[in-house]
């Protein structure tokens, strides 16, 4: 498992993001996982979107000192595009709502 590979060999490292880049099936590309197609050799190619964890500690710790706590870090670039594919898909005027990026508690 591609996931546990990274866990295990960048312990230091929160995995924030994992994007299929690209599946390969039979020897042809797509951009997604296709039901239709018989597959013999599938292979991934995979982007996992990694923050450093003493990053993301201080990073906490230096909002606890304003009363926000953390629940989650997030790569805003990515999070924003997935929101607007997202929302081109389910909205017939082509007018994305503005994605919610993180969410921060007041104490």
């Amino acid at each position: 498992d591609a996931k546990q590979q990274v866990l295990r060999n960048y312990s230091n490292q929160s995995i924030k993001h994992i994007i299929v880049k690209n599946y390969r099936i039979n020897n042809k590309n797509y951009d997604f996982l296709s039901t239709e197609v018989h597959c013999n050799v599938l292979s991934l190619d995979i982007l996992f979107i990694c923050l450093p964890k003493k990053n993301i500690e201080e990073l906490k710790k230096l909002f606890v000192k304003f009363e926000i706590s953390v629940d989650e870090f997030f790569c805003s670039s990515y999070a924003k595009s997935r929101s607007y594919k997202d929302n081109i898909k389910s909205n017939d005027k082509n007018t994305p709502n503005t994605p919610v990026i993180n969410k921060n508690n007041q104490k």
